[in-house]
């Protein structure tokens, strides 16, 4: 560290200490001043009439370490000079020293003179004042961002409350939706069911209708009786009374002559196996079109006269082709039970009061049809000999993976020959027909074929079957 010499006399009395002086801009002693480091706005201030003892080298003097600006003893740091950057030669360094000992007085009057003006220009400027200013502009602005601060927090906590009334609101309104949504399907529920019952009212009354409004019995040569049906008349024989009673007072079969004329398209080949007087053959019939063909197979030599003579009365017979024989899984020749009451029981299988049993040829539908010959629907109706028929016509069910087939399900004749409705099921469903459904018989529509112990106690349902994936099964109207 150095000290610091400065001259504190005016240059009229001299100085045995330091030759050199300085005279103020208002030419007056003035006592040594040391900068403040911590003064940025008056860096590099000397004091005003004080002389450096060494010119080269400028004291910073610290406000924390001095006693003062003033104070003689003050240690101040020394700050490298153009003399400390010399060589350390000792000729130049003497020269160099003697040529700023030359020059100090010239140019140390001036340097100060400058330090003054820039001083004062500062103050002119009014930065302090500015800055100030600003320190009070800052301190309001603070004030004023805390308070947009504290008024956002509670704006915050508004929305944070509303939200949570939103959130109960929402939860409220899916509730009544929901139940609304509820309301709604049950209305609708029930609305359906009473729109089926409607349905079902009114087809059993159109039915009643149609009876009354249509029904005729003609009498006709042989002990014959022609019936007036909604398809056309059907030719029965007028000892089969309970036949005779049954056509006369109510329609056979409606909902599954609906279903056939649904899935029977004009021009169609359809086959009615068990056709007995041809009631539901000639609904085929109707529903083939003259272009259509429908083949009537029935054992029965008395039923072979009526069937053909329905066929004649009703001007189909390029429609319909008759046939005599039985169907099963097999051919050759066959006993056949007649029905002791009615025509309609009769049987391949054991009839339990048969009248009397007569032999019939018997064959396959694999032998009876036409090899290349597309079928779009089977009717089955053998009392209870069903699975046999199907065991026959592999090669046709082969052929015709769309086609419909639909048989009459009659638990007391499957019984008696031995068999179980589960059985007669699985018949079906190993033929690879395992989509079946239930026929109602006043609308047509087609329901869900009921659980193994309720169709055990039924006297008889048809049923209509289908490949799994036939494009047929999208033609069965359902509910």
């Amino acid at each position: 560290m150095m000290d610091a010499i400065f001259a504190s006399k005016h240059p009229d009395e001299g100085s045995a200490t330091d030759p050199w002086h300085y005279k103020s801009g208002v030419d007056r002693q003035c006592p040594a001043r040391f900068l403040l480091v911590n003064d940025p706005l008056s860096f590099g201030r000397i004091a005003r009439g004080a002389a450096v003892a060494d010119f080269t080298r400028l004291a910073i003097a610290s406000e924390k370490d001095a006693g003062g600006p003033n104070d003689p003893q003050a240690e101040v740091s020394a700050i490298p000079t153009l003399e400390d950057s010399l060589p350390k030669t000792s000729a130049l360094r003497r020269g160099a020293r003697k040529l700023l000992r030359f020059f100090r007085p010239f140019v140390a009057p001036f340097l100060n003179r400058l330090q003054l003006r820039l001083q004062a220009a500062i103050v002119e400027t009014g930065v302090p004042a500015r800055a100030e200013s600003i320190a009070v502009d800052l301190v309001g602005l603070r004030s004023e961002f805390r308070g947009q601060i504290q008024s956002l927090q509670q704006l915050h906590a508004e929305s944070r409350d509303l939200h949570t009334g939103v959130s109960d609101l929402h939860s409220r309104v899916s509730d009544l939706e929901s139940h609304i949504l509820a309301v709604l399907a049950a209305i609708s529920r029930q609305f359906a069911q009473q729109s089926r019952a409607a349905t079902d009212q009114n087809n059993v009354l159109r039915n009643y209708i149609d009876v009354l409004l249509n029904r005729q019995v003609v009498p006709l040569a042989n002990d014959l009786l022609g019936i007036r049906t909604p398809d056309g008349f059907v030719v029965v024989p007028a000892d089969d009374e309970r036949m005779v009673l049954y056509l006369s007072s109510s329609t056979h079969e409606p909902g599954t002559r609906r279903l056939l004329k649904q899935l029977i398209a004009p021009g169609d080949y359809v086959v009615d196996v068990g056709a007995h007087i041809g009631v539901i053959a000639l609904s085929m019939a109707r529903a083939v079109g003259p272009t259509g063909t429908v083949l009537a197979l029935e054992p029965e030599p008395s039923l072979q006269v009526t069937l053909r003579k329905t066929a004649v009365v009703n001007s189909l017979e390029s429609v319909m082709v008759i046939l005599q024989t039985a169907v099963g899984d097999y051919r050759a020749a066959a006993r056949f039970d007649m029905g002791s009451t009615t025509t309609a029981e009769s049987s391949l299988l054991t009839v339990a009061h048969e009248k009397t049993a007569i032999t019939v040829e018997i064959d396959t539908l694999d032998n009876l049809l036409p090899s290349r010959q597309k079928v779009s629907l089977i009717k089955l109706d053998v009392e209870g000999a069903e699975p046999s028929v199907i065991a026959g016509m592999s090669r046709v069910l082969e052929a015709n993976p769309d086609m419909a087939l639909i048989a009459e399900l009659g638990p007391s004749r499957i019984a008696r020959s031995g068999g179980t409705v589960e059985a007669w099921l699985e018949g079906f469903a190993n033929a690879g027909l395992e989509v079946a459904y239930e026929i109602e018989e006043q609308s047509g529509i087609c329901k869900p074929l009921r659980p193994l112990s309720e169709l055990e106690d039924i006297y008889s349902l048809n049923l209509v079957f289908a490949r799994s994936g036939s494009s047929v099964i999208d033609k069965f109207p359902r509910a």
